[in-house]
């Protein structure tokens, strides 16, 4: 099951019925909560990144052309986390992929027309030696939390889409943001503020249990402690 998807909209929707006690916008706007809710989405996006955890699968395109002899892949895509799964095929053919194997390694496996085999080590794809040019395609994880947008502030407006589980946290930390450094109420900050890292807490636990099948597992879970105002 993919991970559900949400938009700011909804995020500051939820932020003021449920934690600001303001559901129809008389007070906080939209206009007034998005910078808090960018605030929210870098904490936590630090969190995530900092337990090497993602929510989407990405292919690499194009393939890579592994020439003869080659036993590495050589440079991962900037948004790589670990390998999900690797094909090949004649390079050009247009034929249809065949699955490789994963393995932990062997340097007895004798060269031959295709690499069949892929091993992830010290942040490198390696192959056997193959006697022909192969192409492969990389199946990965990339980094989380995605959106959809290629450069720049990736939260342009409210329309903007965020993947992942990240309702329930991001409300309840742009309403921290709110209570702490604009309303002066640490009393309610600091229960929304507990609620945001109950909530993340939840999210990398969905993840680490995702992840117990891949071939790299993540890191214990890390939440970050407020630092210099925004946490």
């Amino acid at each position: 099951m993919s991970a559900p998807d949400t938009t700011v909209q909804i995020i500051l929707d939820q932020s003021r019925s449920v934690y600001l006690n303001d559901p129809d916008a008389r007070v906080w706007s939209n206009s007034k909560l998005l910078p808090m809710l960018k605030a929210a989405y870098d904490s936590f996006q630090t969190v995530l990144a900092n337990n090497d955890l993602s929510t989407i699968d990405a292919i690499d395109v194009p393939s890579h052309i592994i020439a003869a002899g080659t036993t590495t892949y050589g440079v991962l895509p900037t948004d790589f986390v670990w390998p999900v799964k690797l094909e090949e095929r004649s390079p050009g053919s247009g034929s249809l992929y065949t699955p490789m194997t994963q393995m932990r390694w062997s340097s007895n496996i004798e060269a031959g027309i295709s690499l069949n085999y892929w091993s992830f080590r010290g942040d490198e794809i390696l192959f056997p030696d193959a006697i022909t040019n192969r192409e492969v395609r990389l199946y990965y994880k990339k980094l989380y939390p995605d959106l959809p947008v290629g450069s720049g502030d990736p939260i342009i407006d409210v329309s903007t889409t965020i993947r992942g589980h990240s309702l329930a946290a991001l409300s309840a930390k742009v309403a921290m943001l709110v209570h702490t450094f604009i309303s002066q109420n640490t009393t309610l900050g600091d229960l929304c503020e507990k609620t945001y890292q109950d909530e993340t807490f939840k999210v990398v636990n969905i993840y680490i249990k995702k992840g117990q099948s891949l071939p790299s597992r993540p890191k214990p879970y890390r939440v970050n402690h407020r630092l210099g105002g925004i946490g």
